[in-house]
């Protein structure tokens, strides 16, 4: 599965740099990376091979606000 899952990532920069190109906006977020950024995400962040726990999808939550956070205008 990872090998698949490096594989389909491994494409994303280019797909995301031809839309932006394109004038379409679009952010590539790592979600991958953010896990495997801990040494035992299997068993800390994972339920099964293919899905979160709780702490998962913190991690993906958190991940997605650090990114998108930036892009957005700030709060009146």
């Amino acid at each position: 599965t990872n090998t698949l899952i490096m594989a389909y990532n491994g494409a994303m920069p280019a797909l995301i740099n031809q839309r932006a190109a394109a004038g379409k906006h679009v952010q590539l977020v790592n979600m991958y990376a953010a896990f495997t950024a801990h040494a035992d995400y299997k068993t800390s962040l994972m339920t099964d091979v293919l899905h979160p726990n709780a702490a998962g999808y913190g991690l993906l939550g958190d991940t997605w606000y650090n990114t998108i956070s930036a892009l957005l205008p700030p709060a009146p």
